[in-house]
């Protein structure tokens, strides 16, 4: 059920009212988008992504609809059967199903690893040994006076700017009041000046290009912020710099930026190590710098990181369900009868490569990206290959894996009356009800994985 705007229960099978639904084209989760029966292709308040998005809902071919019983019980066997099987995807499935696969992962002594992305993971290791510096996204609205996007590409996910960056209107202060500083290799300034009003644009704007490597940066903004600006200027590089070079560097106005804040949001995409690699260890490093610089700014100011919403971080949902049911947010193996964790040694990619798992179930939820193009195409890649000589399965609504065993789609074309209501997490952990879309097809995902669960069971129970 949804919520009509006089916030009566209406059907999502036949709305006869507005309703609002939200929006999954990108990881802001927009829970505003005003929706009509009457003009069905309008989608009020949605960007150019959010659009695609429900056009896609809209379009999606059914295929040959959910999988029978037959395919699950096969499945089912296959699981039990399996020497160490491996569970792994999850990064677009609701929260209802990230709960039963955990279950499923348990039951069959399984390794389940939510698929995240090299910086997800780095983030978390990172995290895990040195704390973070955060803070919900309404406290930046309503707080930050200086914004700084890193590495973040921002069109990516165009309302955030909207709803809770620079342009947001918050209790204490306005866009006209804020500093902004985009931080990249090559930060593009038309893209950020084309749609913003003049009511929307900050005290000051400044563009700051860096090398590919983070590191180096990092370490001397640590260096400098020992010896913040005065607050009765603009500041002296040779007063931050003493005995070093006097021409200013490239980062002078993040660091400028950051001595005149009374409260300072980094919103933090994806730090570049510089290396081309999948080592998680790699990338741990350049995130704890982060935390350190973070944590120097903190004493007569706020100084936070925050997660930008692209499309890596759908897979918070993921960590979280498995925190909550193992105390782990990631690569869990249960064959010794309980949880045990190692971020590398029971990454999929590692038990692949050393052949310790016989069998894989992926899971690839309700992805309406193209896999060519999403950040787990290397990721799609590698699988598609042990695919070749093992076996592999995915359940979701739309294959991902090209050469996988079997595919169950997991959509219909009518909503049914058991379809249960689904979760999803945004970045900032606010949990968000999604309502079934009125005029696209159904993905059943968390019943069909409730009826492998019970097949599991009962195969459990009946085994001599």
């Amino acid at each position: 059920m949804a919520l009509a705007k006089d916030r009566t229960q209406i059907s999502n099978s036949n709305p006869a009212r507005p309703l609002s639904l939200v929006c999954g084209g990108c990881g802001c989760w927009c829970d505003d988008i005003d929706w009509d029966s009457s003009r069905p292709h309008e989608y009020r308040s949605a960007c150019e992504l959010g659009r695609r998005y429900f056009e896609r809902l809209g379009t999606r071919s059914v295929g040959s609809g959910p999988p029978d019983n037959e395919s699950l019980a096969e499945l089912a066997n296959a699981l039990r059967d399996a020497r160490r099987p491996l569970l792994t995807g999850l990064h677009q499935s609701c929260l209802e199903t990230q709960r039963l696969v955990v279950a499923i992962a348990d039951r069959c002594q399984a390794v389940i690893d939510p698929f995240l992305s090299d910086a997800a993971r780095s983030k978390t290791l990172a995290f895990q040994q040195s704390g973070e510096i955060s803070a919900s996204w309404g406290e930046v609205k309503n707080r930050a006076d200086v914004v700084i996007y890193w590495r973040c590409q921002p069109e990516r996910a165009p309302r955030f700017r909207q709803r809770y960056g620079d342009q947001a209107d918050g209790e204490f202060v306005q866009p006209a009041d804020r500093t902004v500083i985009v931080v990249d290799s090559n930060p593009e300034p038309v893209r950020w000046q084309d749609d913003a009003s003049a009511s929307q644009l900050p005290r000051s704007l400044q563009f700051v290009a860096i090398d590919q490597d983070d590191r180096i940066t990092l370490e001397q903004l640590i260096s400098a912020s020992q010896q913040p600006c005065p607050p009765d200027n603009h500041g002296d590089f040779r007063d931050a710099n003493p005995g070093g070079n006097q021409v200013k560097p490239v980062w002078w106005p993040i660091h400028e930026a950051l001595s005149h804040a009374k409260y300072a949001a980094i919103v933090i995409g994806e730090l570049q190590t510089g290396a081309d690699c999948h080592d998680p260890t790699v990338g741990v490093p350049l995130y704890q710098l982060l935390q350190r610089w973070t944590a120097a700014w903190n004493d007569q100011r706020r100084c936070v990181v925050v997660p930008f919403p692209g499309a890596v971080n759908h897979c918070r949902t993921a960590q979280s369900v498995l925190t909550w049911r193992t105390g782990y947010p990631m690569s869990v193996d249960f064959s010794a009868g309980f949880p045990r964790y190692d971020a590398v040694a029971f990454h999929w990619r590692e038990l692949l490569a050393r052949d310790e798992v016989d069998f894989v179930l992926h899971f690839s939820g309700d992805s309406v990206l193209e896999p060519a193009n999403a950040p787990w195409a290397a990721a799609n890649q590698r699988l598609t290959q042990w695919a070749d000589q093992k076996p592999l399965w995915e359940i979701g609504a739309q294959q991902t894996i090209p050469r996988a065993r079997r595919f169950l789609s997991t959509l219909t074309a009518r909503t049914s009356a058991t379809t249960r209501q689904r979760t999803v997490g945004r970045p900032d952990g606010i949990l968000l009800p999604i309502s079934v879309f009125p005029s696209g097809t159904v993905n059943r995902e968390p019943e069909i994985t409730e009826q492998l669960w019970s097949l599991l069971n009962r195969l459990s129970v009946e085994a001599p």
